[in-house]
């Protein structure tokens, strides 16, 4: 089938595959890349910084060794927190601000201790411009001895590692999966019929025999709905899900599903999905535009004669306790050439 509609769809699928899974590697070797400082600081750190190296900063993004140990002359507590509330109203401290005496300097201190000492662990960064404008400023507010006191700097002692350690996880993850995908990818190029889009096809006969067949009757000609959905003489095609195929013969049951999608209570938009079921107890499931997929349900009324269309409670019933009987009762219809139509919704 090296030449044949099932093998072209096979390959665009490992190719996407292929594909996904380099974009993944990509991702997680961009996210390398970009985390180097990051990843030097967390596995080589924490650096000593002496206090004149310290008071002489003026630009600490300039420092590659950012995560650093800082020892000062004295502490105190500047009184200012970081607090959060809740939607209950409840308000948590999450961080305290301490000034660190160095020399004639203070360090603004951030951290998730109420209590500090003069030897600290943490990363030396900018200060954004809202502790800034709300803890520096104010502070030389109240007291105006203190403007120009505070370094170009401060120290956020938090858990410089937590951050490092989800990444890691995250990428670790990534890194694994995309592997796999691209190892998955070559193998199934190497081996069409492994793909699980072909195995789920054996339920209809031999993997080459219902090819075969589809390709047959894919090039003797096929009536198209949407972009990716195609009736032949025996068979119906879609890719809009990978690729799925159920012949005529075999359909039992299909209906229309529509899902309202809510977000906060608030509809959203609605999807719509033809299910049809068939004699082996397998659903297929096709998406598409509303007017697309009541055309695929009328097209399978006129292909599959015998067919039970629409849905109810008593007809899922059915279907979950005796399968066998719903089956036979749609082939003697069959035999007969009368459809057969349940309840819609």
């Amino acid at each position: 089938m090296s030449n044949s509609f099932i093998a072209s769809v096979i390959r665009r699928l490992n190719l996407n595959l292929l594909l996904v899974s380099l974009a993944g590697l990509l991702l997680v070797f961009i996210g390398l890349i970009a985390g180097t400082r990051y990843l030097y600081n967390a596995v080589f750190g924490p650096f000593p910084l002496d206090r004149a190296e310290l008071l002489a900063t003026t630009n600490e993004t300039s420092r590659f060794e950012y995560y650093v140990v800082v020892e000062g002359d004295d502490h105190a507590d500047t009184g200012y927190t970081y607090v959060s509330t809740s939607d209950s109203g409840t308000e948590t401290i999450e961080a305290y601000y301490h000034a660190l005496l160095v020399d004639d300097r203070l360090l603004l201190v951030k951290t998730d201790q109420s209590e500090i000492g003069n030897l600290i662990t943490g990363a030396l960064i900018n200060i954004p411009s809202d502790v800034q404008d709300e803890v520096i400023a104010e502070l030389e507010r109240e007291m105006p001895d203190l403007k120009g006191a505070f370094l170009p700097a401060m120290l956020d002692a938090g858990n410089f590692l937590a951050s490092g350690y989800f990444g890691l996880g995250v990428g670790a993850l990534v890194g694994l999966l995309s592997l796999g995908g691209v190892g998955l990818a070559l193998y199934r190029f190497a081996a069409p019929h492994a793909h699980p889009a072909l195995k789920k096809l054996a339920r209809f006969g031999s993997i080459d025999a219902v090819t075969g067949e589809i390709d047959s009757d894919m090039a003797m000609g096929r009536q198209q709905v949407g972009k990716k959905n195609f009736f032949t003489r025996r068979w119906l095609v879609s890719t809009v899900n990978g690729l799925q195929a159920v012949p005529y013969r075999d359909m039992i049951w299909c209906y229309k599903q529509v899902t309202q999608h809510r977000t906060n209570g608030i509809p959203t938009g609605k999807t719509f999905a033809a299910n049809i079921y068939d004699r082996f107890g397998k659903t297929t499931i096709i998406t598409g535009k509303e007017a697309d997929v009541h055309q695929i349900l009328e097209m399978i009324f006129t292909s599959a004669p015998g067919v039970v269309a629409g849905y109810s409670d008593e007809l899922v019933k059915l279907w979950n306790q005796d399968r066998a009987k719903f089956v036979n009762a749609v082939d003697e219809r069959r035999r007969a050439q009368t459809p057969t139509f349940g309840s819609t919704q």
